[in-house]
């Protein structure tokens, strides 16, 4: 045998000798079977995600979690819409053990939104009008500010022309508007946010004075809400109105008003000095229900009906009707609502992006 050969076979017969010279194979234990037990969780309604030490199961109630590592847990449950009653429950899971969690759940009732109704009284005459349909449009337009959470009415007065079309077409509701608020009308453009007069009368407020006195009347919570509405039946329209609670509201005697509005209105030729030709949310018919609405009850709607007069020569896609409630002591609105008269999904839809938006259909200046 080579000399090379045979030392690489003492080598290999020295290294398994080594290897097993005073040693014992390695011993690995056995683990010991995992603490575990289940835990049952349940509400009422079912449906809820459960969740296990802030983590999501990924389960929804009712269901049983198994291999639950034994202990002390904390168990909540999260339903949309629901807030759960207790909040939350701390649980002893034992070996093998069954442990249980059940919840109540209770539907999270929320607080209607504020709708403030704005109110113009302006002419065709009037120098300052275009200049307040400019800034009502620029704030209308502002998100925040659209059909959702600000409505408007237009009112016209007989000067400085008292030949208006929109007076002359309605002198009875446009008169006695005005003398709603006669002590603080001394002039022409004049506005009024829920009932209050905003700025000076007779002067245009800018857009951001306007703009920010809408984003805090609109933080109020009026405990109702107001839904329309309204269809045509033959020569009128048929409003219905539904005010629906969250809490107690008094204001006893409070009046519910429905203005039935046009938006817009478009003449080929200006009816007035100042160039305008287009004008919004004009109020065509109105009616104060003789049954006040208030005092409400949480949860008990209240439903009261009118009837508006409606002109064949009114565009019926441009019909609007708006329902509010003032308190006519103090004059304050104290809340709002609205609805098309008509489903013209286009004009809907149009007027809610833009509360201003023209008219495809012009009409003569002779328009009543």
């Amino acid at each position: 045998m080579p000399r090379l050969s045979r030392a690489l076979a003492a080598v290999l017969l020295v290294v398994p000798l080594l290897a097993g010279c005073g040693r014992q194979a390695p011993f690995f234990a056995p683990l010991p079977p995992a603490a575990l037990g289940s835990l049952s969780v349940v509400s009422t309604p079912a449906g809820a995600a459960i969740l296990l030490d802030g983590q999501d199961t990924g389960a929804v109630t009712p269901d049983t979690l198994e291999s639950v590592v034994a202990g002390t847990h904390v168990v909540r449950v999260v339903l949309s819409g629901y807030a759960a009653e207790p909040e939350s429950l701390v649980v002893d899971v034992t070996v093998s053990g069954l442990a249980s969690a059940a919840f109540t759940l209770q539907e999270i009732v929320q607080e209607p939104l504020k709708v403030v109704l704005l109110e113009g009284f302006s002419n065709v005459d009037c120098p300052g009008c275009p200049e307040l349909a400019a800034v009502l449009a620029a704030v209308m337009a502002e998100p925040g500010h659209g059909l959702d959470r600000v409505l408007l009415v237009k009112w016209a007065t007989n000067w400085p022309n008292p030949l208006d079309p929109h007076y002359v077409a309605n002198p009875t509701d446009n008169w006695a508007r005005l003398m709603t608020y006669v002590s603080s009308i001394m002039g022409v453009p004049t506005l009024f946010a829920d009932g209050s007069l905003v700025g000076t009368s007779g002067v245009p407020p800018t857009v951001e004075a306007l703009s920010t006195l809408l984003d805090g009347l609109l933080t109020q919570s009026p405990g109702f809400a107001i839904a329309v509405d309204a269809d045509v039946s033959g020569t009128s329209v048929a409003a219905e109105a539904t005010l629906t609670s969250v809490r107690t509201v008094e204001r006893a005697g409070a009046q519910l008003h429905l203005a039935l509005l046009e938006q817009p209105v478009v003449y080929d030729t200006p009816p007035g000095s100042e160039g305008e030709t287009e004008f919004h949310w004009i109020m065509r018919d109105f009616v104060t229900l003789p049954d006040s609405p208030l005092p409400l009850t949480a949860g008990t709607p209240v439903v009261r009906s009118g009837s508006l007069t409606l002109n064949p020569a009114w565009i019926q896609d441009h019909l609007y009707v708006v329902a509010f409630v003032q308190d006519p002591a103090t004059l304050e609105v104290l809340q709002a609502g609205y609805a098309p008269v008509s489903a013209g999904l286009a004009a809907l839809q149009s007027t809610r992006s833009s509360p201003f938006t023209a008219s495809s259909q012009p009409t003569g200046g002779s328009r009543p």
